[in-house]
């Protein structure tokens, strides 16, 4: 990857952090992309360079956690412990997962 490419990679990775930040204590329907762009010091109109409207940003931000999620599962399958601790580590993983989801949904 050039240089370019890594930075807008960073970039967009920033947003979406910031924007799921911001969708976890507001919700989607109180997130606004003014709203993201003040967090990160942007214009509203910044923030389509990298994605095509709020409904990309947010679909990006899912594949960002799910991606999180199967990067930490491929982990345990590295490590040198019994398929019965692997499957522990991986159900925790799930669960941690689901009730951050869950206490992301009761908040709003």
């Amino acid at each position: 990857m050039v240089l370019k490419e890594k930075k807008l990679a960073k970039k967009k990775e920033d947003i979406l952090r910031s924007a799921a930040k911001i969708v976890s204590k507001k919700g989607l329907q109180g997130a606004t992309m003014e709203e993201i762009a003040a967090e990160l010091l942007m214009t509203k109109g910044s923030l389509y360079y990298y994605f095509k409207n709020k409904d990309d940003l947010i679909y990006q931000c899912h594949e960002l956690v799910l991606s999180t999620a199967i990067a930490r599962l491929e982990t345990y399958l590295h490590d040198d412990i019994s398929s019965v601790e692997k499957l522990k580590k991986a159900i925790a993983t799930h669960i941690e997962f689901a009730i951050n989801e869950m206490l992301t949904d009761f908040k709003n």
